[in-house]
């Protein structure tokens, strides 16, 4: 019986996974010594052999899992001997949709359709980004650059012309020569703004180039002697700079390079890198008069240059003496 509802042994079965609770009732059709007639059972499927009830005709399971089952009967007059064909009822409980083939295909195909979704947003979003900072590093370039060299330019003629007038100012002479500073200070400092947000790939070694014609412009201008030094190029590796990377150590480099340059009142600059086993060193050297490292620990740029360092996670040590020079000295792991 399913549920009280009397069933034929001969029509397979086919039960949702909620009527996994069955009751089989059973007897032989033939009546005669029926109280001398035992019965065996088996649930092929759940049970591996035959099952011996006595005189009992009832028998009960529940909490059956989803699967092929066959509930099989036997039965015999009591002399031994047993009607091996007995009677056979097939049933098949399937299994709740969330468990079945195509639920979870669907479940799969739905998981990675996710995941690919969230990758293809993520990959036209950095696009996005890129195509953003080319078109504003160009805007720069083009506008506010172009403008702020075109305003240096027209105060050096108006310079030269005061200079040799009859009409000279002073004044108006020291006005312009710090609206030209100014304007190439900022031209300068756009320069820097463009190349930082210029998505084109930089690696150690280019920077360090970088640093070396930036720091050899400032030498020439300043009659400074200038030592550079950096491995050879199979020793440095070839993977480019995060962005934040090389906006960071290149400012903190020009910053330390500067300031050792114009305040310094040295005659050599000596600047030497080295790679090892993923760790770059930067020292930043001068002969210049030095300074007090903690009196000097509030001033903007230094604290700029430590900010920076932090930032790449790195070392930055300050080393100056009075009329000893300064030297600075970083290490970081650059991971790519």
């Amino acid at each position: 019986m399913l549920f009280k509802q009397s069933l034929n042994s001969q029509q397979p079965l086919q039960l949702a996974y909620t009527e996994n609770y069955l009751s089989f009732e059973y007897v032989a059709p033939d009546f005669s010594a029926s109280d001398k007639k035992i019965y065996a059972y088996q649930l092929a499927g759940l049970e591996d052999g035959w099952i011996d009830a006595g005189k009992q005709r009832v028998v009960n399971y529940s909490h059956l899992k989803p699967g092929e089952y066959e509930f099989r009967v036997r039965v015999s007059g009591g002399d031994g001997m047993w009607n091996e064909s007995g009677d056979v009822l097939k049933f098949v409980i399937a299994p709740p949709f969330w468990a079945t083939w195509w639920f979870r295909s669907f479940a799969l195909i739905a998981i990675f359709a996710m995941i690919y979704g969230a990758i293809r947003y993520r990959f036209n979003r950095l696009l996005e980004i890129e195509r953003l900072r080319s078109r504003l590093s160009a805007d720069l370039h083009d506008e506010l650059a172009g403008n702020l060299s075109s305003i240096a330019m027209f105060g050096v003629i108006i310079q030269n012309e005061l200079n040799g007038s009859m009409l000279k100012n002073n004044g108006i002479s020291n006005i312009l020569e710090r609206v030209i500073s100014l304007s190439r200070d900022s031209v300068a400092s756009i320069r820097d703004i463009i190349w930082a947000i210029d998505p084109k790939p930089e690696t150690i070694e280019s920077l360090l180039f970088r640093l070396h014609d930036y720091a050899a412009n400032l030498c020439t201008a300043k009659q400074m002697d200038l030592i550079f030094k950096i491995p050879d190029t199979d020793k440095l590796p070839k993977a480019n700079l995060s962005p934040e990377q090389r906006q960071n150590l290149w400012l903190m480099l020009k910053e330390t390079t500067q300031n050792a340059i114009k305040h310094a009142e040295a005659t050599t600059l000596s600047i030497n890198a080295a790679y090892k086993m993923g760790a770059l060193k930067i020292t930043i050297s001068d002969n210049g008069k030095g300074f007090n490292t903690c009196a000097a620990s509030s001033g903007k740029g230094l604290s700029t240059i430590q900010k920076r360092a932090k930032l790449l996670r790195g070392e930055l040590k300050i080393s100056s003496e009075a009329g000893k020079g300064t030297s600075v000295n970083f290490i970081c792991r650059l991971k790519h």
